[in-house]
């Protein structure tokens, strides 16, 4: 995932990729719930959007992309990070809620990326452990100096979550990276991170490394397609973990892993041109080859096209 501010404060891009099994690849859907809500404690009743790619049957998105309209004009995005202090699941309890119900609940009632983690962070169960990115569009104007709340960060794992505004970082920075590394130093020491695994990680590298290139909508695709192994300095030679679009089976024979597609957006095409955001299906093909079936002739793929040669494709969400 890759947060990125325009240098002149114009614009703000946000983009994401989902990498899974290439058998959960198709058939992807991008969905959109609009419910009443009640308004805070004015018991008025407001209309929630939240749009965000998923599969069928998912009542939630997974991958995780959401984008709200109405009482918030949020995106919502995360990246998973791994437990590697097994002894932290000691204090997982039955008494919590899964996180596909508390992101559910959150993009529906939130007004802002603050009240977003406050909601979330209810019950929280440590099953499901992710860097979750909150990018406020209601405290973005262009080319003011952002206000704080733009972006929030939450991160979670067994026994403990911890949210910030991390607008200052993103200020300073110009970007905010996420790459299934927690940040937080007491989320990191508890899951068995150190702070070097976070400074030193290859597509940390690469989005430092590639962020500035981001000028338009355009540009953010390609950094979110982007998978140059065998030239990139930061991950020469690594076709998945050393690229924001993975490609596991560019590495070794038979392996069926790497990114399903990628989203991007901005506040211009979320607030300016009418909630557009942007999606390709499939594993990148800029600088890689198609990726085509016919290697995997014995694994199942019921109902895939045989070839992921998809272009570009805007997506709206649906208007009652």
């Amino acid at each position: 995932m890759l947060a990125k501010l325009a240098p002149d404060n114009s614009d703000v891009w946000f983009g994401h990729t989902t990498w899974d099994s290439f058998q959960n690849m198709a058939p992807r859907i991008y969905k959109t719930y609009t419910f009443p809500v009640v308004k805070g404690n004015e018991g008025q009743i407001a209309m929630q959007t939240v749009s965000f790619s998923s599969s069928p049957s998912w009542l939630s998105s997974v991958d995780d992309w959401y984008l709200t309209d109405g009482l918030s004009k949020l995106a919502v995005i995360e990246t998973s990070h791994s437990i590697n202090n097994h002894a932290l699941y000691s204090k997982l309890r039955p008494e919590t809620v899964s996180s596909w119900i508390r992101v559910v609940v959150a993009n529906a009632l939130a007004t802002d990326g603050g009240s977003w983690a406050d909601i979330f962070s209810i019950a929280h169960s440590g099953t499901y452990n992710n860097q979750w990115q909150v990018v406020d569009m209601n405290r973005f104007s262009p080319g003011v100096a952002p206000s704080a709340g733009l972006l929030t960060i939450l991160e979670e794992v067994p026994g403990m979550i911890h949210a910030e505004d991390m607008t200052p970082h993103l200020v300073a920075e110009k970007f905010w990276p996420s790459f299934n590394v927690p940040f937080f130093p007491k989320i990191q020491q508890a899951a068995g991170y150190t702070p070097s695994d976070w400074s030193g990680d290859k597509r940390h590298c690469l989005l430092a490394a590639l962020h500035e290139s981001v000028t338009s909508i355009t540009t953010m695709e390609a950094v979110m397609r982007h998978n140059d192994y065998k030239h990139d300095a930061c991950s020469r030679g690594d076709a998945c973990t050393g690229a924001i679009d993975c490609r596991a089976d560019l590495a070794l024979p038979g392996q069926m892993f790497g990114a399903l597609d990628a989203k991007w957006a901005s506040y211009t095409s979320i607030v300016k041109d009418g909630n557009k955001a942007y999606a390709q299906m499939g594993p990148t093909h800029d600088q890689q080859p198609v990726f085509c079936w016919k290697k995997f002739t014995r694994v199942p793929h019921h109902g895939h096209p045989e070839c992921f040669d998809f272009d570009t494709a805007v997506m709206t969400p649906l208007k009652l």
